[in-house]
């Protein structure tokens, strides 16, 4: 797997090649160390392109799927992170698409850091744009958390969407301690690129936070850059007009990641139909909680998913 993640450009062909490359050693092994080796499945791996940046992505497809689900990943993520929701979908039929975001994964770009949220949205509309042609209606999109912010602006912004139900789950608009954060973003002056990342117990399930730290593709800095982008692109959300489309939130009652109050609040007044679900006691990583928090949580999804929880 070594050889892959320091040169994942040299595995990697586009995504929709009408002829699959035979699967070298280094992307099997990665392929087993996160979970991503999903038996009778048609799984391609490969990139696609949206502005500078060159994206892995996946798409899983079950035998016979009854649709596609788009996943986008949180903060400092990839798509191995996303496995448990992964397998889930696919053991209920769907076709998954999936991606790591732009500085995240196996994806180029400068680490965790983004010039602005405007480039999480394009990768979004581009991955949409190319997978149409390829996988079976209807779409859906879940987000977790930055991916949910990018799944949110696109909620608001776009014309045309070809996404039927949206899900956010934990969805970032603010970041935990907001103000204080801010404060600390001006204090490290212009001088202070990135400092030491902090890890936090994000999920009740500590096999997976053990996990987490130990993930050679996860990133030990935290790049003021990104937080610039982010204070940025709440100021740009409050501008836009509200929407009537569809969308579920679910939110962790224990999450000290976002601002969820302020976020579900905020996410209420731009999309007034949203209906939102509260799990108590789970934290941010919610797709990576414990059994019984994580059942709830797919329950929940996958009602929503097949309309008979609208």
């Amino acid at each position: 797997m070594a050889a892959l993640l320091e040169k994942p450009d040299a595995y990697l062909q586009p995504l929709f090649d009408s002829a699959p490359a035979a699967i070298a050693p280094p992307v099997r092994a990665y392929f087993e160390y996160y979970g991503l080796d999903v038996p009778e499945t048609d799984h391609r791996f490969g990139f696609f392109t949206s502005g500078a940046y060159r994206l892995a992505a996946h798409v899983f497809r079950p035998a016979k799927p009854q649709g596609t689900v788009v996943v986008l990943h949180g903060y400092y993520d990839h798509v191995g992170i996303m496995k448990n929701l992964i397998h889930f979908l696919l053991g209920k039929q769907y076709a998954v698409a999936a991606y790591d975001l732009p500085g995240h994964g196996l994806s180029t770009g400068e680490r965790a850091a983004i010039d602005s949220f405007q480039e999480y949205v394009a990768a979004l509309e581009e991955f949409l744009r190319l997978c149409q042609p390829h996988l079976p209606g209807p779409f859906h999109l879940v987000g977790h958390s930055t991916g949910g912010a990018a799944a949110l602006d696109y909620l608001l912004t776009a014309e045309e969407i070809p996404v039927e139900r949206t899900v956010l789950l934990a969805p970032l608009v603010r970041s935990y301690a907001w103000e204080i954060s801010k404060l600390g973003n001006v204090a490290a002056g212009p001088l202070v690129e990135s400092i030491p990342r902090v890890f936090r117990s994000n999920s009740s399930d500590d096999q997976f936070v053990r996990f987490l730290r130990e993930d050679p593709l996860q990133y030990g800095y935290f790049p003021l850059k990104w937080a610039n982008a982010l204070y940025a692109w709440n100021d740009q959300i409050k501008t836009y007009p509200p929407s009537e489309r569809p969308v579920l939130v679910i939110q962790g009652t224990a999450d000290t990641t976002v601002d969820w109050k302020y976020n579900v609040e905020f996410i209420q007044e731009k999309l007034p139909t949203a209906k939102i679900v509260l799990l108590e006691r789970a934290r941010h990583q919610l797709v990576n909680e414990s059994r019984g928090l994580r059942g709830r949580l797919f329950e929940d999804l996958v009602k929503y998913l097949s309309g008979s929880g609208s």
